[in-house]
């Protein structure tokens, strides 16, 4: 889903909701200290990468559980564990 207007949008509606904005991409480059194509190329696969996504969106969601707009990749709420869940409704 690359290219395809997450982030653009993502802002769009939390702007109109009055919500925070929470870009995962932008927080896994933070804590990596290198953009993701590096991460991917020099040190991991894509597999790994997302691995490391799926860790950085749970804890987003626990420190920002209400009232945010989060901007991730190829995430499914299957992803999350039981906890997670129950605040997004059943799986």
């Amino acid at each position: 889903m690359r290219g395809s207007g997450k982030t653009t949008n993502g802002k769009i509606l939390s702007e109109n909701l009055g919500w925070k904005f929470i870009d995962i991409d932008h927080v896994v480059e933070e804590n990596l200290g290198k953009s993701i194509k590096r991460f991917v190329s020099e040190e991991g696969s894509w597999e790994e990468f997302r691995k490391i996504e799926l860790e950085a969106l749970q804890k987003t969601l626990e420190k920002y559980p209400k009232n945010t707009v989060v901007s991730t990749g190829l995430f499914k709420k299957s992803d999350l564990n039981s906890d997670k869940k129950k605040r997004w409704g059943n799986s």
